[in-house]
């Protein structure tokens, strides 16, 4: 993925990048390699450059979700579990987007 911010590219493999989270004006793409970046775009400008493994976890963050640990239910709220050990909020509505998600990602990686 490239991204332009002003004079500057940044380019980013899909596959090392665990989630997008919004920090007011700024988004913050964190890495699996403990790298992160600021830039200023809009999640949702940034959502349409994004492939099949992301997804919307909430308002204000994308996640890969090849990076899920667990999802955690503790009623009434849900949460997921990243690699990074960041715990996000799931509103009820994105839930079952999320587990469809991680269901399919399963289903390709079994199948030969």
């Amino acid at each position: 993925m490239m991204v332009f911010e002003k004079s500057n590219i940044y380019m980013f493999d899909f596959s090392d990048i665990i989630g997008i989270f919004c920090d007011h004006p700024y988004l913050l793409i964190e890495t699996v390699n403990k790298t992160s970046k600021l830039i200023y775009h809009s999640l949702k400008e940034i959502a349409q450059l994004l492939p099949f493994p992301f997804i919307a976890c909430n308002r204000s963050s994308i996640i890969n979700v090849f990076y899920i640990t667990q999802i955690i239910n503790e009623n009434p709220k849900s949460f997921v579990q990243l690699k990074n050990e960041k715990k996000l909020f799931i509103p009820r509505r994105k839930k079952n987007d999320i587990i469809k998600k991680i269901n399919c990602m399963l289903k390709a990686s079994f199948t030969i």
